[in-house]
């Protein structure tokens, strides 16, 4: 899976689209595993990646003090996950973990999840700001 790591790492350092990301991947894996999986591999890394980035900032915005914690936010549709559901808009300190159905993880997609929670996640990390 090395090669399908570089795949991903390129393709969102060259900021692509999801399906271009698809397309790689797809090429990457043959055409036996088809576009779902794909697809499915482009959402769930790019997910994970983008909210990495977020917490990443987020951590030096806690240590200057301008960030007091992190809140959960779920794309709500029939699609959303009810361990989802239910973490939208749930606040955490900025050092803390959230717990994804009974699973610690510090953002969504986060790759200590399991599938289960982490395959095709939307959700995103907002920052809550000192007043």
């Amino acid at each position: 899976f090395s090669d399908l790591t570089a795949v991903i790492e390129q393709g969102i350092a060259d900021e692509i689209s999801l399906n271009a990301l698809a397309k790689r991947i797809r090429f990457e894996l043959g055409e036996q595993r088809g576009g779902k999986r794909a697809r499915l591999i482009a959402r769930t890394e790019s997910t994970a990646s983008l909210n990495a980035g977020h917490h990443a900032a987020m951590g030096h915005l806690a240590q200057s003090g301008i960030l007091t914690g992190k809140e959960w936010a779920s794309l709500l549709d029939q699609d959303t996950r009810q361990s989802h559901v239910d973490l939208n808009g749930q606040q955490v300190s900025a050092g803390a973990d959230f717990s994804v159905g009974g699973f610690a993880a510090p953002f969504p997609g986060h790759w200590s999840l399991p599938a289960s929670e982490r395959a095709n996640c939307r959700c995103t990390i907002l920052s809550v700001l000192a007043v």
